[in-house]
């Protein structure tokens, strides 16, 4: 196995957590995050410092109906302006029954 094989994924906090993880261990080549939650603190409005110098490949995946999509956006144009290989997916809420 090469080392740029080797990937950290998390779901909700463990998301937020995976991406600061992705630029302080070298031996990483991916981050994935899963409904990342609490990436930004509340009513921050950049990305969190843990994003300033990684090279990680990133994917995520959110729901338009989650809290953390806010985050995607700064987080996504951050990446897009760092020009960092990046692709973030979200989900359409589900219609409401009546």
């Amino acid at each position: 196995m090469r080392v740029t094989d080797l990937a950290v994924l998390g779901f909700c906090m463990a998301g937020a957590s995976a991406i600061c993880r992705g630029r302080a261990t070298a031996a990483l080549g991916a981050v994935g995050v899963f409904y990342g939650g609490n990436i930004m603190s509340v009513g921050e409005a950049r990305p969190p410092s843990c994003l300033t110098g990684t090279s990680r490949t990133m994917i995520g995946f959110s729901g338009d109906d989650s809290n953390p999509c806010l985050d995607v956006d700064t987080i996504d144009a951050e990446l897009s302006r760092t020009a960092k290989t990046h692709e973030f997916h979200r989900y359409e809420a589900p219609a409401t029954r009546s």
